[in-house]
Order: C-alpha cells, then structure tokens, then sequence
C-alpha cells in the first residue's frame, strides 16, 4: 500500500508452517486479498476509498508480478484502490517489443523530472490481449540498456532489458503520461530497503524457540521499523543525507547525537554538541512541526557544559542590607557588635 506501513499486517499472515520454506505453499491470491483489507482497515475513515465517489481519496496498491493475479486485481477494483502490479514478460510481451516503432518510445524520467539515460517507456494495451483483467486496465513496458558488467536474459530483446507493468490508472491522472506511470511504478522498490532496515533492526535472526516469544519480538521490530520510517518522511524531508541513509547510520547520526533538552524561563531549549556533524541538520527549523517543539535550538562547545537548568543557589544567610544609621551606631558605640573594624572604615569613606 501507498503510504501505509503495511508491513505489521503481513506478518499475520505468515504464521506456523507458512512462508518461502521448503515445501510449504508461498502466499497466495487469497493472503493479498486479506492483505488489503487488513491495510485498508488499518487507514482513518476519511482516509479510505469510497468506490463510485468522485470525491473519494484516491488509494494505490503497488505489488510485483507475483501479485499480479485476477483475482487480487478484482479485489482492488471492489475496493475502489487502483493497482499497478508487474506483468511477466512472456513470449507475448517480446514478440510486442519488436512491432513497437521507434518513434512511440518515449524517454523515462527520474524524481526530479530528468530524463533517464538509456531508458525507454511505451504503452502497448491494443496489442496484446487484456480482456480477462478489469475493464480500463493499460500494459506499459519498459526497455533499458543493462548497466556495464551485466548479463544479458534470454527476456531480453535486442540488448535491451524488457520490464512491464499492469495498471487501471486512467490517462491524464498521472503527470508525464506513460513515464510517470513507470516512474510510479518504479517507486515500488523502496520496499526492499524496507526489508532491509527490518533486518538490521533485529528480523535477520529470532532469538527465543517458542512462537509467542518470536512473535513478540517481531512485533517490537515493526513498530521501531514504523517510527524510523515515519520520523525520516516526517522530520528530515528536506535532509537526503539522513532521509535516505540506512537504519545503522540513522542510529549513529541522529538516534545516538549528544543532546539534552533544557527548560528556563518559560523556554524550550534544544542543546546539540556544537562538534556534532549532522547537528544543524537535527535542529533545522522543519523539525519544529513536531510535538512539543523547542523554541530555541543552541550548539554549546564539547569543552563548555552548560549547568543544569534546575540547579539554582540560595544567597548566603549572612549577606543583609544594613541600614546606614544601624552601621554607623554599631561602629561607633562603646558596646559594638558590627561587622568590624573593615566594615566601619567603609562606611566612614562613604560618610566622607
């Protein structure tokens, strides 16, 4: 699912005996569909699609070839998400590639709307068979020069690495026509580093043999998982370096940084060592949406500690104003107890 931190609802899915094991079924149409409604069920009600409304949020379920089945695809369409699945290259598919004129492939974008080298986009819904999937459903394919040092498949048409895609997004909807369907399509990958951030954060290896335990482990995993991948959309947006960096160096830049969090005089203060490489980045002024926001952001010296915000020191007992006449007549009576001798030669030099 688009934007939707999905990943909590597979692992309900993947109980005993299931899973890529040795000869144990894989998901299936019927887990994708589950799936869905899980993630849907998962989204606030104004969040979620209203199936013939045209004012319904528009909801997007992105998934591989192995998702691309009628039966899921038919579950979107009830549901009112669109799909974009992957479609298998096929003999069909390459015999297409090779009827395409050149003029009708058009270059692929990137993020930022450059043009992608040696990347090409085309549409080929008329020509190949699409009756069996739901109505409006449009086949685009994408063929790219393979990067120096890679192997050739025999998919592959005139040195050219075929992909394609299965989408029922209506034309127009989508900036750049058949690119930016392929860009959107694309985008699927940031799963796998998903997938990764999870196994840095402890799903490489279960550390307990029970499957409750296991299962509480996993669970304690996602949700960390969850907060990193929110607080890099949420907070460090504007900040690549810390938006796109691995969970491991997320940690140590961000997660490990010395700082401390001071309260004087009605006042938020965020204190971040001055020697900190990322710490202009962790104090930027977008990070102040966040609840409840320091209204100051100070870099102190590594060398310079700042005392404690709570720490306050009472005025000595014996330091009292003294009015003058009491001073003068402790000085200069017979029976004196003043402060001394040091004490009325002051206030003599004041007199004079």
């Amino acid at each position: 699912m688009s934007r939707v931190p999905g990943n909590r609802a597979s692992t309900v899915l993947r109980g005993p005996g299931r899973g890529n094991a040795p000869r144990l079924p894989d998901n299936t149409a019927a887990d994708h569909v589950q799936l869905l409604d899980m993630a849907l069920a998962a989204l606030p009600a104004h969040a979620r699609p209203r199936p013939g409304d045209r004012a319904s949020p528009r909801v997007l379920a992105r998934s591989d070839s192995a998702g691309a089945t009628h039966a899921f695809a038919t579950a979107c369409r009830k549901q009112g998400v669109e799909f974009s699945f992957g479609f298998p290259v096929d003999e069909r598919v390459q015999n297409v590639v090779g009827l395409i004129p050149d003029q009708c492939w058009h270059p692929a974008i990137e993020d930022g709307d450059e043009l992608r080298e040696g990347a090409w986009v085309a549409e080929a819904t008329s020509m190949i068979d699409l009756s069996s999937w739901p109505e409006g459903s449009r086949l685009i394919l994408r063929k790219e020069r393979p990067h120096p040092g890679a192997q050739l498949t025999f998919t592959d048409v005139g040195g050219h690495r075929i992909t394609a895609f299965l989408t029922d997004t209506r034309p127009g909807v989508i900036c750049g026509q058949a690119a930016g369907l392929e860009l959107r399509h694309r985008q699927h990958a940031r799963v796998e580093d998903r997938i990764r951030d999870g196994k840095a954060a402890g799903l490489r290896a279960f550390p307990c043999r029970g499957w409750a335990e296991n299962r509480a482990w996993l669970e304690a995993v996602l949700a960390a998982a969850d907060l990193i991948c929110w607080a890099k959309l949420i907070c460090f947006a504007h900040t690549p370096s810390l938006a796109r960096c691995e969970i491991a160096a997320f940690r140590y830049r961000v997660l490990h940084a010395a700082a401390q969090l001071t309260r004087s005089a009605r006042r938020t203060c965020l204190r971040i060592d001055r020697s900190w490489r990322w710490a202009l980045a962790v104090g930027h002024p977008h990070r102040r949406r966040l609840p409840p926001p320091p209204r100051r952001i100070r870099l102190t010296s590594p060398a310079r500690h700042a005392p404690h915000p709570t720490r306050w020191r009472q005025p000595a007992r014996h330091q009292h104003k003294r009015r003058p006449g009491a001073a003068t007549a402790a000085h200069h009576g017979p029976d004196s107890t003043g402060p001394g001798p040091a004490a009325g030669r002051q206030h003599d030099n004041k007199i004079k």
